[in-house]
């Protein structure tokens, strides 16, 4: 693709390119991905929109949502909503690895005695 003089490269995201952060996600966390697509028609003047949860099953089968984003697909992302949810699973990954490093931190500051 051309933009000006300059060439800018494009990726092809695929729905199977997501499955190494589903099975990080669920195997260090045990966090599972709900992925939505909300579309609307014109009249209800609405942008299109991405949205993803992370989430955990406890017991009992509750469900406890541990975050959720939402993103708007753009004109200039159509087609790319793979590649969104992608970035925001990687995000949501991030921030789990560096949630569970900071209670690893603190819990160092307060040994628990026997």
């Amino acid at each position: 693709m051309r933009s000006g003089n300059k060439v800018r490269k494009t990726h092809q995201t695929y729905w199977t390119d997501l499955k190494p952060w589903v099975e990080q996600l669920y195997e260090d966390h045990r966090v599972y991905l709900d992925i939505r697509v909300h579309l609307f028609s014109e009249k209800h003047q609405m942008k299109p929109t991405v949205e993803v949860r992370a989430y955990r099953v406890l017991q009992g089968r509750e469900i406890e949502v541990v975050m959720c984003q939402t993103a708007v697909l753009l004109p200039e992302d159509q087609g790319h909503a793979e590649a969104l949810v992608l970035r925001m699973a990687s995000g949501m990954l991030l921030y789990l690895e560096n949630e569970r490093d900071r209670a690893e931190r603190q819990a160092d500051l307060w040994p628990v005695s026997a």
